[in-house]
């Protein structure tokens, strides 16, 4: 594909997305709106749905062939908004300031541990909540790994779903500490990167007899 065709396909896809802002649409209206053709616009849906940034949402009755109706999805409005990292950087200040250093970590912890007893346990075993576990944090954003060194379990993320907010409040690790710690339901102690690019680090031990 020529560069100027991958160019107008994602200045198609930007004002798709940008219409279905303001409300739902048929492929017919997308396509009067922006100005090309009903064929291109599906190809652009069909990838949008894919992303998981579009959905379609019911019919428009007409007097032929009834239209699907396309609409973003909840987690496209999540990647549109830039005020999660404001926003939670500066709830951590004024608790800080409000409560104390001590404090806030408590409430970060408590804050994890909740996000994990939000999510059913599956096993009783550690070494199957491991699993469950890396399972969660992809569905948080943190894509990880696991490496065993020495009877020591080391997960390693691939970044951090948090590295913004954590290049200015480090403490936000031991949330991810937490959560950790109650889904496997082992001590986890985390050593986590915080350098340009943060990277969530986990350390941990699991019974023998999970092996």
């Amino acid at each position: 594909m020529k560069s100027e065709d991958r160019a107008d396909g994602t200045a198609t896809r930007e004002r798709i997305l940008a219409l279905l802002r303001r409300g739902s649409a048929t492929v017919e209206d997308l396509s009067g709106a922006v100005g090309v053709t009903p064929n291109s616009v599906r190809v652009q849906l069909a990838s949008l749905e894919r992303d998981g940034l579009v959905q379609r949402e019911g019919v428009r009755r007409r007097t032929r062939k009834p239209a699907y109706l396309y609409a973003l999805s909840p987690e496209a409005e999540v990647s549109f908004s830039k005020a999660y990292v404001p926003f939670l950087a500066t709830l951590l200040e004024v608790l800080a300031d409000r409560l104390g250093p001590d404090a806030t970590t408590a409430v970060l912890e408590e804050v994890g541990r909740k996000i994990a007893l939000e999510r059913p346990h599956r096993h009783a075993q550690p070494e199957r909540r491991l699993a469950d576990a890396l399972d969660l944090l992809g569905d948080l954003g943190a894509a990880a790994e696991v490496e065993r060194r020495n009877g020591t379990v080391h997960i390693r993320g691939l970044g951090c779903p948090l590295g913004e907010v954590v290049k200015q409040d480090p403490r936000v690790c031991v949330a991810m500490q937490a959560l950790l710690s109650e889904m496997i339901g082992v001590t986890v102690r985390e050593s986590c990167e915080r350098a340009d690019r943060p990277a969530c680090r986990f350390e941990l031990e699991l019974p023998d007899r999970a092996a």
